[in-house]
């Protein structure tokens, strides 16, 4: 998507160090923009953001360039918007949210609404969930009738639920919230200050058969635990 742009003069200055990210370049060779705080050890925007999903974003400048003068945008807030911003005084940060599937550009604006560099990333409908279940004494995936995966675990085993947003096959980037429905027993079981909503959290399973069942807008996913 083309953009006007000017000249911009940098001073010079230390730029914040991307780690366990990829960096990702404008398309004019000025601004590095890098993801961060994804919900993952490692962001790349071209992962493609779920939508409904957050992450981080923060610029730096090519070879040291200072960028504390710049202020982050998207071009397209319907497809994903800027929801809050910050400032540590040399590198311009900011959250954003993705509002639905399209293509939109992230932009690097001077004061006077100038594009000075921008790169596209997509947004992305989850249309399939994945649910990895971890634990010493558990069995499976195995195909059901009544889930789409069933389990076998041991009783009192603690076991590990993570949940991830697919589209096409690949995993989406972003924190995201769940829609995750399980039994009274099971959520006595939850491992205290672990939080369901996010997809990743420790339970205790008792003997019996027991439902899991997550959601989005978009996609949906039922596990069954047969615990004996």
């Amino acid at each position: 998507m083309p953009h006007p742009t000017r000249l911009l003069s940098f001073l010079a200055a230390t730029s914040l160090l991307a780690a366990c990210n990829e960096v990702e370049t404008g398309h004019y060779g000025l601004v590095e923009f890098v993801p961060d705080d994804c919900g993952a050890a490692f962001c790349d925007l071209d992962d493609r953001l779920a939508v409904d999903a957050t992450t981080d974003i923060y610029i730096d400048g090519v070879d040291d360039h200072p960028v504390d003068d710049l202020f982050i945008r998207t071009s397209a807030p319907w497809i994903a918007e800027v929801i809050d911003e910050r400032d540590d005084g040399l590198s311009p940060r900011v959250t954003i949210v993705g509002n639905q599937a399209g293509l939109v550009d992230l932009l690097a604006v001077d004061r006077w609404g100038y594009v000075i560099d921008y790169t596209t990333f997509e947004v992305a409908a989850p249309d399939q969930l994945s649910v990895d279940v971890f634990g010493a004494a558990v069995d499976g995936p195995h195909r059901s009738d009544v889930a789409d995966e069933l389990y076998f675990v041991g009783p009192d085993t603690e076991i590990e639920i993570d949940v991830h947003a697919l589209a096409g096959g690949d995993e989406l980037m972003g924190r995201k919230s769940y829609s995750i429905v399980i039994d009274a027993d099971l959520v006595l079981g939850l491992e205290d200050g672990d939080d369901l909503a996010d997809g990743r959290f420790r339970l205790r399973a008792p003997v019996g058969e027991h439902d899991l069942y997550v959601a989005t807008g978009s996609a949906s996913r039922r596990v069954h635990f047969s615990v004996k």
